[in-house]
């Protein structure tokens, strides 16, 4: 009897491929993450890996994250002078062309602000995709990290962003008008079509290929996406790659955080190419989602709005975003009697991820099409930190820049704002569906 169950244990191992009751278990266990992975299940959401705390913002907050544009050219010149020749600075080559005639052109006299959305060519250059397997590439769509130019000019929000990004100054009426050139292209004085290679939301490197990109990064916010870097390292971002990890957050009433994994291809990632985050690579990428909070909402308490946003609304959005905050700070100060809440915002901390769950990192390296002859444009890390930011925000029902534009034939059947959520009543603090803290 006891040998007819040992050929019997035998042969059950044999058919699943293992000699040992031990790798028997290992590759069952292999079989369930896999299962997990492949409906969502697996990943770390949002809420399980930040809880929201309050911290006050100052000057330094939006300073610390601004690009010196001398200390650019320098680099550029060093390398230049080395000859040296590989990709790396084939990519910085790139990012410094279009950065240095984006800015070129905004802060020359004779030349006004583009009302093209149309996408700027740049040789060979193409995004990457967020993640998936390669065959998407040719349906995912192209994310826009900084909104495109649209009837509502949702983007010119954004200006103080394109101060930090260009190292373009932002203090004067002139510096804003320039800024706002920088973002959406400048047309120089006499001509009617966009100049070469000037826009920041023209840019290849403000584009990722993201499946279902409309949906869960702009009409709802289902995803955050950030870079794997701390603020000095992304703001010293030179064209080169690097990894990112993909957070996804249940949207209430629309879909879980499982669903939206699902949606966006990040269960059907290649298991080679789909990492887990190092604690180290959590911390970094939290630390610069907190720092683009505090910049962001430093610039929208205590810097002039762009000009002429409103384009003929009653109010512009940076004064309907404005009110947002301020009613979020006024409701934790009533709760809380703390007046430093009138000068702070909802930053991520850090919680214990679930057991059996890990944050999905991907190194974007390993995104491209290695039978493509296109070169990859990485994007730029300040950029899609901020555009992370919004549905940071957007997720406790206020924000601090634009999410996407509205498409022109929805405008004037649907006047709210795109995406926002409905405040919370302003006699309370604003808290996440999942029940986390607010306070530091």
């Amino acid at each position: 009897m006891a040998d007819d169950a040992a050929e019997q244990l035998r042969r059950l191992l044999a058919h699943m491929g293992v000699s040992t009751v031990e790798e028997a278990e290992e590759k069952y266990d292999d079989m369930g993450r896999t299962v997990q992975r492949l409906d969502g299940k697996a990943f770390c959401t949002m809420g399980e890996l930040f809880s929201p705390v309050w911290e006050p913002y100052t000057k330094d907050d939006f300073t610390t994250l601004c690009r010196n544009w001398e200390e650019i050219v320098a680099d550029r010149n060093k390398k230049k002078s080395a000859e040296e020749n590989d990709n790396q600075n084939e990519n910085f080559d790139k990012v410094f062309q279009v950065y240095d005639k984006t800015r070129t052109a905004a802060m020359a006299d004779g030349t006004r602000v583009s009302a093209t959305c149309s996408l700027m060519t740049v040789g060979s250059l193409k995004p990457v995709r967020l993640c998936s397997h390669q065959n998407v590439q040719n349906y995912a769509e192209k994310a826009h990290l900084c909104p495109k130019t649209g009837v509502l000019r949702k983007v010119d929000t954004w200006i103080y962003v394109a101060a930090a990004v260009l190292g373009m100054p932002a203090e004067s009426s002139e510096d804003r008008e320039a800024l706002l050139k920088a973002l959406r292209g400048s047309v120089k004085e006499g001509k009617s079509s966009v100049s070469h290679q000037t826009g920041l939301n023209r840019s290849p490197f403000n584009l990722m290929s993201f499946l279902l990109q409309e949906t869960w990064f702009d009409k709802h916010p289902g995803v955050i996406v950030l870079p794997c870097m701390d603020p000095a390292a992304a703001r010293n971002w030179r064209g080169e790659s690097y990894s990112i990890i993909i957070l996804c957050r249940d949207v209430p009433s629309v879909s879980t955080a499982a669903d939206v994994a699902n949606g966006i291809g990040l269960g059907k990632t290649p298991p080679e190419n789909l990492h887990t985050a190092k604690d180290t690579d959590i911390h970094d990428a939290m630390l610069l989602l907190r720092q683009v909070l505090l910049s962001s909402a430093f610039c929208l308490t205590n810097k002039d709005g762009p000009p002429n946003i409103s384009q003929g609304h009653k109010k512009s959005l940076w004064d309907t975003y404005k009110e947002g905050l301020v009613s979020h700070q006024h409701a934790a100060y009533v709760v809380d009697g703390d007046e430093s809440f009138l000068s702070s915002v909802m930053i991520p901390d850090l919680r214990t991820i679930p057991e059996g769950r890990f944050v999905a990192k991907i190194n974007l390296s390993e995104m491209t099409l290695p039978e493509d002859e296109s070169t990859p444009a990485y994007p730029d890390p300040l950029l899609m930190a901020w555009k992370s930011s919004v549905n940071w925000t957007r997720a406790f029902g206020f924000q601090m820049i634009a999410e996407a534009e509205t498409p022109e034939d929805d405008v004037d059947r649907n006047p709210q704002i795109p995406g926002m959520v409905v405040m919370v009543d302003k006699g309370s603090v604003a808290t996440p569906d999942d029940g986390s803290s607010v306070r530091n």
